[in-house]
């Protein structure tokens, strides 16, 4: 009896070693195939360049900046052209009639720390020699409507003014200020010259006081022509003389 029983309980045994068997070889086959689909579709795929253009965004158009900005204008009353000049500069005019000239115009524009420019119409009768003046840089821009030549000038001591010059002499024009700086006039009545429009003088400097220029025999303060050069009023007063236009 005992032998039977025993058999009997490995009998019963048999079905639960085929089924584990049988879970065993599944999930093999699961982890095979898993591994297999991993092989072919589990890298990253890698996406093919693409043809189309790149397109950018264009960049914003800068706006130009206008020098004159904030500047304010004024018209000579007798020669009647007009320009522009700082705001925080002042302007004195002096223009006047003289009875043996007519009305003319006497205009001062001053800078904060002193730089002047003179503009002075209907000017007649002048002249004399210069003999160590020299103008140290001759530039040209059109001004009141004619190409004008713009010149830093001075002597053998230094760099004074600037100043503009455009003047016809023997067919030929004039550009370097040197010692004088005139325009042709265009609206004064001269009556020293038959009643035909003057000169225009045009310059700007440091202004001395009247005794010191009659002591030093200048007029303006005297720099190196690379100071004067590099000081901001020079700037200013070539933005000031490109505004003139009648």
């Amino acid at each position: 009896m005992p032998r039977l029983s025993t058999v009997q309980v490995r009998v019963k045994n048999k079905p639960r070693g085929a089924i584990t068997l049988f879970i065993i070889g599944a999930l093999l086959l699961i982890i095979i195939a898993m591994a297999v689909w991993y092989a072919l579709y589990g890298k990253p795929v890698a996406l093919a360049p693409s043809n189309s253009p790149v397109v950018s965004a264009s960049p914003s158009p800068s706006k130009s900046v206008d020098p004159y900005d904030g500047w304010k204008s004024f018209t000579l009353k007798y020669e009647k052209f007009s320009f522009k000049y700082p705001a925080n500069w002042t302007i004195t005019d002096k223009s006047v009639v003289d009875p043996d000239l007519g009305g003319y115009d006497a205009i001062t524009v001053k800078s904060p720390d002193g730089f002047a420019i003179s503009m002075r119409t209907s000017v007649w009768g002048i002249g004399g020699s210069c003999e160590d003046c020299k103008a140290f840089e001759t530039t040209t821009d059109t001004i009141l409507g004619s190409k004008t030549g713009i010149s830093i000038t001075g002597d053998a001591k230094g760099a004074r003014d600037i100043g503009l010059m455009r003047a016809d002499v023997n067919g030929a024009t004039l550009y370097e200020c040197i010692g004088l700086c005139t325009l042709p006039g265009k609206n004064t009545a001269n009556k020293l010259n038959g009643n035909k429009p003057g000169l225009i003088m045009v310059t700007g400097g440091y202004p001395l006081s009247e005794a010191e220029a009659i002591k030093l025999g200048a007029n303006d303060k005297t720099f190196t022509y690379d100071v004067l050069k590099a000081d901001p009023n020079i700037a200013t007063a070539k933005l000031i003389f490109t505004s003139m236009a009648y």
